[in-house]
């Protein structure tokens, strides 16, 4: 089941708060789950999965940093499945990230890749994809394109 969420945040808080609710989705799952983002150079990709980690991880965001020079960083979720932060950025062709076993941590953890568009044709298909646009300076809209039911738009529903 395809569904499209849109969410505007007008402040790093509110970005947050969406990771937050992400999280608590995230966090009933019976499988592994791949979730891509994408957007440019400062939209928020990796504020966002700290949110998410830190929430999922029980670990102070200011803990959880972006792995950009060692393409993943595994934490243990209070869960059953480790959690990937993956930083694609610097990924030198797309068979890289298979002949480095990227590809294993990603399909038996809770999988969050920054730069997906670096695995071209050879990309595994994501649970999640969310994208980021930047309009402003603090602002963020994001688009979350959900492939697998985890959440309705009432589930993101921020207090």
């Amino acid at each position: 089941m395809l569904t499209k969420v849109y969410y505007r945040s007008k402040s790093l808080h509110e970005t947050e708060q969406l990771g937050k609710a992400l999280a608590l989705s995230l966090q009933k799952r019976a499988n592994p789950c791949l979730s891509f983002l994408e957007g440019p150079f400062g939209a928020g990709k990796t504020t966002l999965i700290k949110a998410i980690i830190s929430e999922l991880a029980s670990l102070r965001q200011e803990a959880i940093a972006s792995p950009t020079f060692q393409y993943v960083t595994l934490y243990q979720g209070r869960e059953t499945f480790p959690i990937a932060h993956f930083d694609l950025w610097r990924l030198s062709s797309e068979d890289s990230f298979f002949s480095l076993g990227l590809d294993d941590i990603a399909s038996s953890s809770l999988s969050f890749i920054e730069w997906p568009e670096k695995l071209g044709k050879s990309s595994p298909e994501p649970t999640l994809i969310i994208r980021i646009q930047a309009p402003k300076e603090e602002e963020r809209v994001f688009e979350i394109e959900d492939r697998a039911g985890l959440f309705t738009e009432s589930a993101l529903e921020l207090s």
